[in-house]
């Protein structure tokens, strides 16, 4: 074979791949008649200068070439962004907002403009335009407190009834930077219980009611109460090695990787437990939007007091104190395995083994109100049962971090423990949540 042969031979295929590569290309470049894609979220409602914008634009075809969002109102035009797309990207997601001034409050049209990498159009590409009406809302709602005294202990809950003056994406009461839910009542009423935090100093509790509402408007409102700080029992709690041995290993395969029978106790007394912590956290969010309980509630039966809420105890291991922790229930002791009950209506939120609290059943009574009973030996509910005041849970046990068989019993408002003994007292619960309840207080 000659030179020039074998030079043809080998230039005629790259010519032909070459063709071939610019026939498919122009091909997606002359013929791609679908648009892109446009998506934005939110596409409807009232919004603001808080509002995020999520544009989603996608061309799997050509791929991308500019986008353009302009804002008109009152024959006024604003240009959001206007944007060219270095190599024809297949897929974009962009974050953007209204501007806060520049803009009146009222009806406003978002037009966006999405054009494509393809010769289509006379080379301009294909285009998709997204319009659509929105308002513009820059007033925050308005609160209106009903309720009057909002007399609350440290450790405990109290209410408070208010009205909101448009409709919101979120409101409460903020205690530093928790937030405890308000929910909606049927007579248009926003009711609230909140907590005056076990761990908090009564100069640190400023409750203050938020609202947000669905343009992202934020309103802070404060109002009267009356905080009375309290002081909590200390406790000692020595730990011996026949409670190590016993306990540990319950616990080991929570931390597998520690051979010290000692050093699993105290990563369980502060990990596991800080981990069971943000869990009740979690659980507490599940709750009807109305109260679900009736009257005070049930203390269980025959069952003497072993440690009361709040109380500080310090753990000592030969001779010396080895940790420090709060207890967040009252322990109540009685029989072994005696029969637990619940202490009001509500619904089974959890029932099943959480760490330190071992096995447990957590039932809800609505408005972020729930109790806890654990340590049981059996459980007898499960989640999403409707359970009646006094209506057997389980029975009493030493599973989880107990030295011997007895209730832990627990009150939680959105996750945070209160103090239980409020909840047993008839007159309290009148003058603290039902008269406000009823508008009556």
């Amino acid at each position: 074979m000659s030179q020039e042969t074998k030079k043809i031979s080998f230039v005629l295929p790259v010519i032909v791949i070459a063709a071939l590569a610019l026939a498919v290309g122009g091909f997606f470049l002359f013929h791609d008649k679908m648009p892109p894609e446009v998506i934005v979220s939110p596409d409807h409602g009232p919004v603001g200068a808080a509002t995020t914008f999520t544009l989603k634009m996608s061309d799997p075809g050509s791929g991308l070439k500019s986008a353009e969002a302009v804002i008109r109102q009152n024959q006024k035009s604003i240009v959001l962004f206007s944007e060219q797309f270095a190599g024809a990207p297949g897929n974009i997601e962009k974050q953007f907002s209204i501007p806060e001034k520049g803009m009146q409050d009222g009806p406003f049209t978002l037009e966006i403009t999405v054009r494509d990498a393809s010769f289509s159009n006379l080379g301009k590409g294909g285009m998709s335009v997204f319009s659509r009406d929105f308002l513009k809302d820059s007033e925050p709602p308005r609160v209106m407190v009903q309720s009057l005294a909002h007399n609350i202990n440290q450790g405990g809950i109290t209410a408070i009834v208010y009205r909101l003056s448009e409709d919101v994406s979120r409101t409460g009461v903020v205690v530093k930077d928790i937030l405890f839910p308000a929910h909606l009542q049927p007579d248009g009423r926003w009711f609230c219980l909140f907590a005056f935090p076990y761990f908090m100093e009564k100069d640190e509790f400023r409750p203050t009611i938020e609202a947000v509402d669905i343009a992202g408007n934020s309103a802070r409102q404060s109002f009267s109460f009356f905080a009375n700080p309290r002081r909590y029992r200390q406790d000692t709690i020595n730990i011996s090695d026949n409670f190590l041995s016993l306990k540990v290993p319950e616990f080991q395969r929570f931390f597998p990787e520690e051979s010290d029978n000692l050093k699993v106790f105290l990563r369980v007394n502060s990990e596991l437990r800080k981990q069971n912590l943000d869990e009740l956290r979690v659980i507490g969010s599940q709750t009807a939007s109305t109260a679900l309980w009736s009257g005070e509630f049930l203390r269980m039966q025959n069952a003497a007091p072993m440690a009361g809420f709040g109380d500080l105890r310090s753990y000592i291991y030969q001779g010396r104190k080895i940790d420090e922790q709060r207890h967040l229930g009252i322990d109540l002791a009685s029989v072994q395995h005696a029969n637990v009950p619940a202490a009001n209506n509500g619904t089974v939120v959890y029932a099943g083994y959480l760490g330190i609290y071992g096995n447990c059943v957590i039932v809800d009574h609505g408005l972020g109100l729930q109790s806890i009973y654990a340590h049981l030996n059996t459980i007898n509910a499960a989640k999403g049962d409707q359970v009646n005041k006094g209506q057997i849970l389980g029975q009493s046990g030493l599973t989880g971090m107990a030295g011997g068989d007895h209730l832990h019993y627990e009150v939680t408002l959105a996750g945070i423990s209160v103090n239980p003994i409020e909840w047993w007292d008839k007159s309290w619960i009148e003058n603290n949540i039902a008269g406000k309840f009823r508008g009556e207080k």
